[in-house]
């Protein structure tokens, strides 16, 4: 499920481990995630009744995919949100307008640091800028994104690990980047 909606978050094709299974079980929709989470409520609903699990278990499996609905939602609208371009022309203009000024309200009397300073305080703001340009997309597989494949191995790993698989794959390590 994880990986699933990283890969529509980054609009990434499924892995052919992804699509097999979407074809032996039929699922064709226009949200994926949003249908196997549906498939996923069938089934536990499905245990249900056949008394596999109990009430209090229905009731926690039934929050959790709750969860993961209002999650996958979440990080949808981030994903498409539309920045105005008009913003970013706007910031951008204002840091250029600034540093124009800049040297008219400085002190005179020391060149060196009215030319540092003039260099300098334009630079971390053009730098501020660029940092929120990259970060308006939190979904674009670069360094600064959030790990969503990271993240889904890791709950793969801890879901096998409490259901009680023994064979629990190991969680690769990524040399790419830093990971929090």
């Amino acid at each position: 499920m994880g990986l699933c909606i990283g890969r529509i978050l980054r609009r990434q094709e499924f892995s052919p481990a992804v699509q097999a299974y979407l074809k032996v079980h039929q699922i064709r929709a226009a949200n994926i995630p949003n249908a196997l989470l549906d498939k996923h409520s069938g089934t536990v609903k499905q245990l249900y009744f056949a008394k596999t699990i109990t009430d209090i278990q229905q009731v926690q499996l039934n929050e959790t995919i709750a969860r993961l609905c209002d999650s996958m939602g979440k990080c949808e609208r981030i994903k498409n949100t539309v920045f105005p371009k008009s913003y970013s022309l706007l910031v951008h203009t204002l840091i250029y307008v600034f540093a124009a000024i800049l040297p008219f309200g400085l002190e005179d009397s020391q060149l060196t640091v009215e030319i540092v300073m003039t260099i300098l305080i334009p630079t971390l703001f053009i730098a501020i800028e660029k940092t929120a340009i990259i970060m308006q997309d939190p979904f674009e597989n670069t360094p600064v994104d959030t790990p969503m494949t990271s993240l889904a191995q890791t709950i793969e790993i801890n879901l096998l690990e409490m259901v009680g698989e023994t064979d629990v794959p190991v969680k690769p390590q990524n040399d790419s980047y830093y990971e929090m």
